[in-house]
């Protein structure tokens, strides 16, 4: 665990820093270096990262230098998920170019979906797509600068990240693996 305590306040600004949660895999296909970098860059955030413990220890050293107080690194799962996603205001699938990315739609857009946060999303393929199309989130390149502009914009516009939580809502009432079934 690294990293401090998260407010509870619920509004995003200068006084209250942008809460993000990514929960996946790190490695290989799954190159977080640009939200890393990203986060490190922009003070106004924090950053909860969910990967497995296995996974962590194999990559910690290369991403070490991209760790600060503003980021929690948590080996949860099930259940466990459901304090981090009540803490978070965007859940991230930020990650770098590579061409599994392109046809990839991670489960964890659905899962994201389903807890009603708005979701960041590198410019790679199906999942961007599938985010744009429905207007539940925002698609950046797998590029510091791009993640950092779009931070800025939402911490200096907290209303946008509201207008994107009805819009996630109303995707994960159509989105159900019941509703996914019979279409």
């Amino acid at each position: 665990n690294y990293g401090g305590q998260f407010s509870e306040d619920t509004t995003v600004g200068p006084s209250r820093p942008l809460k993000i949660f990514y929960v996946g895999g790190i490695g290989g296909h799954y190159d977080l270096h640009p939200l890393l970098e990203a986060t490190k860059l922009f003070r106004n955030c924090m950053l909860t990262l969910c990967v497995r413990e296995k996974d962590w220890i194999q990559v910690i050293d290369e991403y070490a230098p991209f760790l600060n107080e503003r980021t929690k690194v948590v080996h949860a799962a099930g259940a466990d998920l459901g304090d981090y996603y009540r803490q978070a205001d965007i859940c991230s699938l930020v990650v770098g170019r590579n061409d599994y990315w392109a046809m990839a739609v991670p489960y964890k857009l659905y899962e994201y979906a389903t807890y009603g946060i708005p979701i960041v999303a590198t410019n790679l393929g199906i999942a961007a797509d599938i985010i744009e199309h429905n207007r539940i989130g925002w698609i950046v390149e797998p590029t510091v600068e791009s993640i950092c502009e779009l931070l800025a914009f939402l911490t200096s516009n907290p209303s946008a990240i509201n207008e994107k939580k009805i819009q996630i809502m109303h995707f994960a009432q159509e989105n159900t693996w019941e509703c996914r079934a019979q279409n």
